[in-house]
């Protein structure tokens, strides 16, 4: 199992050079890339005026954001076909077998997979597949509040409006709309923890398995 001492970490330069190295041995892919990405110490880079920000609040690990940054390091590797035949392995997707994951990641760092996977990913599953179900809800003349309204009231008991400005109450910000995917993510996680507060167990088991269900038809039909 990796650790966490300094001693195993890597910068950003010695990261690229073992995923390399390791690439040029006969390694895999995929194993060079869990290897790297389990030792891999930097938070966020900026690569030619572009942010990559591979944490969201601290605690949710976006690793496919760095796998995506390791591949574009090598000309010879097509990071687009790596990545989609990635995105279609079960550990990548919530509730999939993560024992693939765990003899490469500390379990600090595995936990903040986890986090990413069920407080960002699966959580705008959740808004989405809500929101979808409201529309219908709508053009059955069912509801006559708005599709997001609708969802975010399912979900956190509050219209979309008044849910963004407790957000922004709780965290101190002052923001039109979301500047860019980073802090959408920020929001996404923090909705995640929101709800697990507020939610019974019943109700939160229940928006998960939705959400779960969803992203693994969308799986099999690729």
């Amino acid at each position: 199992m990796n650790d966490d001492n300094s001693l195993n970490k890597l910068l950003p330069e010695q990261g690229i050079k073992l995923f390399h190295e390791l690439l040029a041995s006969g390694v895999s892919i995929h194993e060079a890339l869990l290897t790297v990405i389990g030792r891999w110490s930097a938070k966020e880079e900026i690569i030619d005026n572009i942010k990559f920000r591979y944490w969201v609040a601290g605690e949710a690990f976006n690793w496919e954001l760095l796998a995506r940054r390791l591949l574009l390091s090598s000309k010879e590797i097509d990071s687009d076909a790596v990545l989609d035949k990635l995105f279609v392995e079960s550990f990548v997707l919530p509730g999939g077998d993560q024992s693939m994951i765990t003899p490469f990641f500390s379990p600090q760092k595995y936990k903040s997979h986890l986090n990413f996977l069920y407080g960002v990913m699966l959580e705008e599953v959740i808004i989405n597949v809500n929101e979808l179900s409201a529309a219908k809800e709508i053009l059955s003349q069912l509801s006559h509040e708005t599709p997001l309204d609708t969802t975010y009231q399912n979900l956190y008991a509050h219209n979309y409006l008044d849910f963004i400005k407790l957000y922004q109450y709780e965290n101190k910000l002052n923001f039109e709309e979301f500047s860019c995917l980073y802090d959408y993510q920020e929001f996404l996680y923090w909705s995640w923890k929101y709800r697990i507060r507020k939610s019974t167990p019943e109700k939160i088991a229940y928006d998960t398995q939705t959400g779960i269900s969803y992203i693994w038809n969308l799986s099999s039909k690729k």
